[in-house]
């Protein structure tokens, strides 16, 4: 976020306001939960251990829209 910033393109505190501000590794994490979750379904068939119904527990971050 920083760099976007610090470029002069959004201050810091409105691209937070945008995207969130969540710590990097925690959100590639809940990334790559959350397409691992989608490609199973779609891709491979296996049934949906409900991450992607909606919000969930071990990844407050993330947020539906409707």
């Amino acid at each position: 976020m920083a760099s976007i910033a610090a470029a002069g393109k959004m201050p810091t505190d409105k691209l937070a306001g945008l995207v969130g501000d969540v710590e990097p590794t925690r959100s590639l994490r809940a990334q790559r939960a959350y397409l691992s979750a989608f490609f199973d379904v779609q891709l491979r068939h296996c049934p949906d251990h409900g991450l992607l119904n909606g919000p969930s527990a071990a990844y407050r971050e993330v947020s539906f829209i409707d």
